[in-house]
């Protein structure tokens, strides 16, 4: 198993097959390979092809790499029968599941919260901010709507801290991708935002994240 296999098991979320449509004894032509449009299209080519390759020579069959333009789309694809396996975050397998029969195959495991998924609130470490009561009232940058440790869980997180996520909060447009949402908070266009718990390490190299600061942690 390549290292860069490796590195795209801990990038997943959950892994399902649409039942009846994945059969490695089938003589398919193609078995098309989803995920989810978290990163740009260039990163999800590097971070899936080494797994798109290794399914390949394992199944015997054409393994391709589909990725929707939003979330939303990964429900439309699957509808439309242009994904028969993928990779997707915990909500949407739940989206999929109540609307079309898919079987979950594997949970994946990431490098600091297992298998569990945790989303952060980030701020800049300049920004006087210490606690999360210091937001009321503040810029907030998310990446989707349906994105769970991007958007839903800090939402959470906030409510049980005393806001009123309707009125307490500025919302931003939604950044589409945890990197944007870390460059708006690093630029400062936005005060705080919600990412997933391993983005600020992913994002070593590209910006000074020693200038970013975790103000809290989702369940």
């Amino acid at each position: 198993m390549t290292k860069g296999f490796k590195r795209t098991m801990m990038a997943v979320a959950f892994a399902f097959s649409i039942v009846g449509a994945f059969n490695p004894g089938s003589a398919a032509a193609e078995i098309k390979f989803g995920t989810v449009p978290r990163l740009s299209a260039a990163e999800l080519q590097v971070m899936f092809n080494p797994l798109v390759d290794y399914l390949t020579a394992e199944i015997g069959e054409k393994v391709t790499l589909v990725v929707p333009k939003t979330f939303d789309g990964v429900m439309e694809a699957v509808k439309a029968g242009q994904m028969d396996i993928g990779f997707v975050n915990p909500l949407i397998y739940i989206q999929i599941k109540d609307k079309i029969n898919i079987e979950p195959l594997a949970l994946s495991s990431e490098v600091k919260s297992g298998t569990r998924l945790r989303g952060i609130i980030i701020v800049r470490k300049d920004s006087g901010f210490t606690k999360l009561q210091d937001l009321k009232g503040k810029k907030f940058s998310f990446v989707e709507e349906d994105s769970p440790a991007g958007h839903i869980f800090q939402k959470l997180l906030l409510s049980r801290a005393g806001f009123d996520v309707k009125k307490d909060i500025i919302m931003l447009p939604y950044a589409k991708t945890h990197d944007n949402v870390t460059l708006a908070v690093f630029n400062k266009t936005a005060d705080a935002g919600g990412v997933r718990e391993e983005q600020l390490d992913k994002m070593k190299g590209t910006l000074d994240v020693s200038q970013l600061k975790i103000i809290g942690f989702t369940d």
